[in-house]
């Protein structure tokens, strides 16, 4: 009898090994998962932190790379080039950079704008773009309407979340998006697209 009574508590010492053992396999998955949760959101952040540069590299490179080309042609016919010029940069869409025959692009100020996080960490936004247009005309014509365009972007941005800005499928909403309210605030079809050159979110 004494033997029936080991095995019954030998059996429930074995039960309980295996329970404590199950429960430990349950800790593991319960802290496991968020861990390696966030280590995957830190490589995909990282990811699109480095990846993110070179993309608007590339939307600013017909604009950067064609427009010394067409200055040392203008320089080369006409001497009177630098005479009257400034970075287009620093005046705004005034001036235009053309690369191309029938393809100016617009430089408008920075945009910084806060995000919408609901409440949390305040994040901003600075995005820098350039307008594609058809002709050095038309970025006067944007010139007399930044503010217009400005407010439009602005009250765009605000309302943004970081989240939605993650991505090339964000890229290209905010993109389409900035260039419906761009061509609300000018004559339809004077900007033709907007290429993103800075975008930077803290």
């Amino acid at each position: 009898m004494e033997v029936e009574a080991q095995d019954p508590s030998g059996a429930d010492e074995e039960l309980a090994t295996l329970e404590r053992r199950r429960l430990s396999g349950r800790r593991l998955v319960i802290l496991g998962l968020p861990m390696v949760f966030g280590v995957t959101v830190i490589l995909v952040g990282g990811m699109l932190l480095l990846g993110g540069g070179d993309a608007p590299d590339m939307a600013s490179a017909p604009g950067t790379e064609s427009a010394p080309p067409s200055q040392d042609k203008d320089q080369g016919e006409d001497d009177h080039g630098d005479d009257h010029g400034g970075d287009a940069k620093g005046e705004g869409a005034a001036n235009g950079t053309e690369a191309a025959p029938g393809i100016v692009y617009c430089d408008p100020n920075d945009f910084l704008v806060n995000l919408n996080t609901g409440g949390r960490r305040a994040t901003y936004l600075k995005l820098q773009v350039q307008f594609e247009v058809g002709a050095p005309a038309a970025c006067g014509t944007l010139e007399a309407a930044m503010p217009v365009v400005k407010n439009n972007f602005q009250a765009f941005l605000r309302e943004l979340r970081p989240e939605e800005l993650s991505g090339s499928a964000g890229n290209y909403r905010l993109k389409e998006e900035l260039l419906v309210r761009v061509n609300r605030a000018v004559p339809a079809g004077t900007v033709r697209d907007v290429h993103i050159t800075e975008f930077l979110v803290q």
